[in-house]
This record gives structure tokens, sequence and C-alpha cells, in this order.
């Protein structure tokens, strides 16, 4: 005799809390993903907001002081929002809007700079 169990998917009330290096690796993986061109800001935001904290739409738009309203724009790729209030809606997560080289070289020769600079 075969027996099956089924384990619930976690909601995301349920859902446990990252660690600082599970955030870590998560911001890394989507700021990647965004520099690919695999990935969209709103989305990157989405994913951050579930992800990393678990809340709503309402729940973080009273973190970042935007409007729930501003906050679905922002998830769904609108377009002519301010630079500030993106700003505003990924500062909790240390990141904000600014130019990124579309030629991954370009991308790739800047990040190494960076890093034989810093260490």
């Amino acid at each position: 005799m075969k027996i099956t169990i089924t384990i619930p998917r976690a909601s995301a009330n349920s859902r446990r809390k990252m660690n600082g290096e599970e955030r870590e690796q998560l911001l890394i993986e989507l700021v990647k993903r965004l520099a690919l061109g695999t990935i969209t800001e709103g989305e990157l935001l989405k994913k951050l907001r579930i992800e990393v904290l678990g809340y709503n739409q309402e729940k973080y738009a009273k973190l970042t002081g935007i409007s729930r309203r501003v906050l679905t724009s922002i998830e769904s790729g609108e377009e002519g929002l301010s630079m500030a209030t993106l700003n505003k809606a990924f500062k909790p997560f240390g990141l904000k809007m600014g130019l990124v080289p579309t030629n991954l070289h370009i991308l790739k020769q800047a990040i190494q700079d960076l890093d034989e600079s810093t260490s």
C-alpha cells in the first residue's frame, strides 16, 4: 500500500523570516536579474516586499510613505513616476534608482574595477 502525504504550501503569513545572509543572497540574485533585464524594477520590488518582509501592499505603503495606488503602479511597471517616489519605495532595501549600463561587458568591467578599488 502506497501512502501519499501532501504538505500544504506556506502562505505569506506563515512564511518564516529570512536571516540576514538569506536576504543578502536574494537581493544579490534579484539585482543580477535586474541588470540582465530578466526582471523589472516593479517585479524586483514586489518580490522583495513579499519574500523579505512578508508585507502586503497596504503595510509596505505605510512603511515607505507612498500610497498603495502608487505602489501598485510601481509594481506593475507603469512609467512616469518621479525618481523621488521610486527611491522612497526602494529605500527599505538599501536600493536607489540609477543608471546601469546595458552592455554587459561594460557592467562587468565596472563591477570588477569597483571590487579592485575597494579591496
